[in-house]
């Protein structure tokens, strides 16, 4: 990729630590970035590592504009917040500036009822729904539910309802997080979660990697959080018979030519109903892991399509394949209420062997506060792991927790929810 040398690329940013990569990626391939965001360095991870950094809002379109061509950008990217990508959208269709994604994409993809209403046409299973009209206080059959905002992302605004009272208190909460005031409500299912990831290079959709999502008891009727990502995913060989023709063919009807994307559901006796979907980067920083594993990267095919209009050299339908030779976890590492202190362990964590990526969320000075619990804000850093086997992996999950913690300004860990690997590994065994 050394036609990139020399690039100029902005990178809208706030706290998300996508965007801390993008950067760090882009810098890497020869790129120099410029950083945007009205927050300072201490709460704008990218910011610790751009070439220049700027205070223009990302709300504002207009100095955007203006900052575009005053630097001579070549591109605009950002990491994986909603809000952040409908801006860039919205500045690549001013400047005709190459995006991977139109509107009418963008759309389909990031609101809820739109998203199923396409699995539905292309019979890819999604969760039951229900209308607020389908529900009367003497009537329990349809609980427990989830209710979410129709157009939210990280957890936003989702609770988990068991009655008609606590149906109102989550239907009202979601409809305040919702900008186009509209709610879901879903069935509420147990069952094994996972999560699929793909990429789209030309035109061609290629599945990249399945996971099974591990997740902490809910708080109350806060949305459950994910405690870790375990891959490849028990479930993958069953996926790819049943589901993933139809998810491809479903994603090259609206005509999808470049970019990424995963959905989040469920693993049922022989289909995944889906209740999610997302046209981006999730958290969880595959890219990382289909470097190490496949030898590509989507995050340096997404730089490179924002600046050139092409994804580059590698041919990922040679190169990509979900079923991983070694065992991967992401592990997120949770925390409760309060101000943070001090972080330690992460020099100690990118020592690890085992450790591929280490995401730090928060660096000291924050405070996780109420409208945080039960979103992935409660999130204190992600830390993905590689190891030849489950058992080793066991070990090294173990490894973390001993050399991580985050410090309140009580003195206090933060830490909650620790995943026990060998736990899950007993389970199955039996």
């Amino acid at each position: 990729m050394k036609k990139l040398q020399g690039k100029r690329l902005l990178v809208l940013a706030g706290v998300n630590p996508i965007a801390e990569d993008v950067v760090k990626f882009a810098r890497q391939l020869g790129v120099y970035t410029i950083v945007t965001g009205n927050l300072d360095v201490n709460l704008c991870p990218a910011k610790r590592y751009s070439d220049q950094n700027e205070n223009v809002s990302t709300a504002d379109l207009d100095e955007l504009e203006k900052l575009i061509k005053r630097e001579k950008v070549d591109g605009v990217f950002t990491g994986s917040s909603e809000y952040s990508i409908e801006r860039v959208i919205s500045l690549c269709e001013r400047l005709d500036l190459p995006f991977y994604c139109n509107r009418e994409q963008w759309n389909i993809c990031s609101n809820k009822d739109s998203f199923k209403n396409l699995c539905r046409k292309y019979n890819v299973p999604v969760v039951e729904e229900y209308d607020m009209s389908d529900f009367n206080e003497n009537d329990s059959s349809y609980f427990p539910v989830i209710v979410k905002p129709v157009d939210g992302s990280g957890g936003g605004g989702i609770s988990i309802a068991n009655n008609y009272d606590e149906l109102k208190t989550a239907y009202n909460r979601a409809l305040n997080y919702s900008t186009k005031k509209l709610v879901i409500i879903e069935k509420y299912i147990t069952a094994d979660e996972i999560g699929v990831s793909y990429a789209i290079q030309n035109g061609n959709v290629v599945l990249t990697a399945m996971h099974d999502r591990y997740l902490k008891e809910s708080e109350g009727q806060f949305m459950k959080l994910p405690l870790a990502y375990i891959y490849p995913s028990k479930h993958l060989e069953k996926y790819q018979k049943y589901q993933n023709e139809k998810v491809i063919e479903m994603f090259k009807s609206i005509n999808l030519q470049n970019g990424t994307l995963f959905l989040q559901g469920f693993a049922l006796e022989n289909s995944f109903p889906f209740y999610e979907m997302g046209l981006r980067f999730n958290g969880a920083k595959q890219y990382n892991i289909l470097k190490e594993e496949n030898n590509f990267s989507t995050m340096d095919m997404m730089i490179n399509y924002a600046l050139t209009g092409e994804t580059g050299e590698k041919d990922i339908t040679q190169l990509a394949n979900p079923n991983f030779k070694s065992v991967y976890c992401t592990l997120s590492i949770l925390g409760k209420l309060g101000k943070i202190k001090k972080v330690i362990g992460v020099d100690e964590l990118n020592n690890m062997k085992e450790v591929l990526n280490v995401s730090q969320w928060y660096y000291g000075g924050e405070e996780i506060t109420d409208k945080y619990i039960g979103t992935q804000r409660q999130i204190l850093c992600r830390v993905t792991l590689k190891t030849p086997t489950h058992e080793l992996m066991a070990e090294a999950v173990e490894k973390v927790y001993e050399k991580f913690d985050v410090i309140s300004d009580n003195d206090e860990s933060m830490i909650i929810g620790k995943f026990d690997y060998k736990k899950i590994l007993k389970s199955e065994e039996q």
